[in-house]
């Protein structure tokens, strides 16, 4: 029994020992492997820090004709004309590159040339009396270049309006044709509220609308509602003086109101612009009635029945007025001619049986 003990003492001890050397292996590699890393970095960094000040002490010489750039061991590394004014460490790289580092070259006044007539091609001798300056990084130039992103968005918003406006100019009329569509609909369905509100809701997008005027014009006359048809139809002469249409509708509402004086104004001026309409020979004629002026009646029922000789109607009309004035051969005549378009018109027969 004491003998199996002691040999597993002798195992364990064994196992401990190999663990402790195992750890201190370990463990040394591991601090040489972090010192070699701490190394690396420091010579890294080192040598950034070496490339950025060889950077930042490039030199340039200002002669009478060139810039030349050196650097601290006297190395040539660019040449300039004599109006530069910003220079790049990089000669490939193109100015336009955002990411090209630009160096601003602050010029001293005093480094004009003295004009003394000497060739400018001795390097030396100019050298010698030109100021070396350093060039460095000018803050001003990333403002510049803040400013002029400003007016690159600014044409771009430009460009963003026009066409948001065409595109609101494109709502506006497909918004404005549904709307008068939808007023004919109800016009249709003899619903003449909604065609009333439908024709509103339009003159409310657009308010220079002259047929949306129009339409609310005629509606409001064939309602006796002339006070707000009196008002559509000057709306529309306050576009367009000459619109006929708005001249004989006026005068239309003046008749219906008795007040044929001015009535006869408005509808002689929309004669006037259209000569060959008969509804303003009839709105006349209407005048005349009502003022017992039969014989100016009958020119314009003449006038009439030459525009539109086979209107039934207008003959009918004609006859009349020649019975009425004791012209019956030429009321005769005239109702004649109805049989000669319709043969089968009752009324005309009867009336020519009393001649």
């Amino acid at each position: 029994m004491f003998q199996y003990i002691l040999q597993w003492r002798y195992v364990l001890t064994i196992v401990l020992v190999a663990s402790i050397v195992w750890y201190i292996v370990f463990y040394t590699l591991e601090r040489i492997s972090h010192k070699r890393a701490l190394k690396k970095e420091q010579s890294r960094d080192s040598r950034t820090e070496g490339e950025e000040d060889d950077e930042d002490t490039y030199l340039y010489e200002e002669s009478s004709s060139v810039l030349r750039i050196e650097d601290e061991d006297g190395n040539e590394l660019m040449v300039f004309e004599e109006d530069s004014s910003i220079i790049s460490d990089d000669e490939d790289d193109d100015s336009s590159d955002d990411d090209e580092e630009l160096l601003f070259i602050e010029e001293d006044e005093d480094s004009e040339d003295d004009g003394d007539g000497e060739d400018d091609d001795d390097d030396d001798d100019s050298s010698d009396d030109d100021e070396v300056i350093v060039a460095h990084p000018e803050e001003n130039l990333e403002a510049d270049e803040d400013q002029e992103k400003p007016k690159k968005h600014k044409v771009k918003n430009i460009a963003e309006w026009v066409s948001r406006d065409d595109i609101l100019q494109d709502k506006h009329e497909k918004n404005l044709k549904k709307i008068k569509y939808e007023a004919l609909l109800f016009k249709q369905r003899n619903d003449m509220a909604w065609f009333e509100k439908k024709l509103i809701e339009g003159l409310i997008l657009d308010p220079d609308d002259i047929d949306i005027y129009r339409q609310l014009g005629d509606f409001y006359f064939s309602e006796g509602k002339y006070t707000k048809a009196l008002s559509m139809f000057r709306k529309m002469l306050s576009f367009d003086g000459d619109d006929h249409h708005a001249l004989w509708q006026i005068g239309e509402i003046y008749i219906e109101q008795w007040q044929f004086e001015d009535a006869q104004v408005f509808i002689e001026k929309a004669l006037s612009l259209s000569p060959d309409n008969p509804k303003y020979y009839i709105s006349l004629i209407d005048i005349c009635i009502a003022k017992e002026e039969f014989q100016t009646a009958l020119g314009h029922l003449e006038k009439i029945v030459a525009l539109r000789p086979r209107n039934i109607s207008y003959l009918m009309a004609l006859g009349e007025m020649y019975e009425k004035l004791g012209r019956k051969d030429d009321a005769k005549e005239t109702y004649s001619r109805v049989l000669e378009i319709d043969p089968l018109h009752i009324d005309v027969k009867h009336i020519l049986k009393r001649f």
